[in-house]
């Protein structure tokens, strides 16, 4: 499944965040059902009722416990998340564009937060691309004006999100144990000439690119990669 989640238009978005941020959980609310111990009754009825039959069950359930607001809509978004399972796909979009992550679990409820905020559900997730930098396909982008909380995403929207998955560099290879120690073995042998010639061939311009400092202020600097560079020649 492919799904497209809101946190940041909920009640309790603040803590959503949090959960996800810290927990690498991504939650929605129906805490109300929680407490009232139905969660795990949803989360059954979710996995083998169809949609339609969902809704009833949910809008009774909610007359049942005097919720005007858990109507039959408000229930296919609850519906969608309850549905969530490992490898499945969710874009949470956040004030400033969007994060693509993966499901690692099946949802569960949450009753000792249920009982601070109105957060009843939650599912593990781990993040794939954060803010992605490739183009944003139109069948996304139109995905993304979805201003509900769940909306279950299919055709070019889903090939869209691979792409831009496909096309990030999430990982960072650890360099060779045997090209740090030339690499060490290198800057060792260099005379304190030669290492201020190649610091002001190659860092000067760098900073005077990125900064716009000005020359004077460039002589008083010592980054970082001197200290240990200093270190390593002392060393000898």
């Amino acid at each position: 499944m492919y799904l497209l989640h809101r946190i940041y238009n909920q009640t309790s978005a603040a803590m959503q965040i949090r959960l996800l941020e810290e927990e690498n959980k991504l939650s929605i609310g129906y805490a109300a059902f929680v407490l009232a111990g139905e969660g795990d009754t949803l989360i059954g009825h979710a996995r083998t009722m169809a949609k339609a039959d969902f809704a009833v069950y949910f809008a009774a359930l909610g007359h049942k416990m005097g919720l005007p607001w858990a109507t039959r809509t408000r229930s296919h978004w609850l519906y969608y998340f309850l549905q969530l399972e490992s490898n499945d796909t969710v874009v949470v979009p956040t004030h400033t564009g969007f994060a693509i992550y993966r499901v690692t679990g099946a949802p569960e409820v949450v009753p000792t937060v249920a009982r601070e905020h109105d957060v009843g559900f939650t599912v593990p997730v781990k993040l794939l691309v954060n803010d992605p930098k490739g183009a944003v396909g139109a069948a996304l982008t139109d995905a993304m004006r979805f201003r509900g909380t769940d909306l279950m995403l299919s055709g070019q929207a889903t090939q869209d999100i691979d792409g831009l998955v496909a096309g990030q560099d999430t990982t960072v290879p650890e360099p060779a144990a045997a090209a740090v120690a030339a690499v060490q073995e290198t800057l060792q042998g260099l005379h304190p000439a030669q290492f201020t010639e190649m610091w002001a061939a190659i860092y000067v311009p760098w900073v005077r690119m990125r900064c716009a400092i000005q020359p004077l202020i460039l002589m008083k600097m010592r980054p970082p990669l001197i200290f240990w560079v200093s270190s390593a020649m002392s060393a000898r």
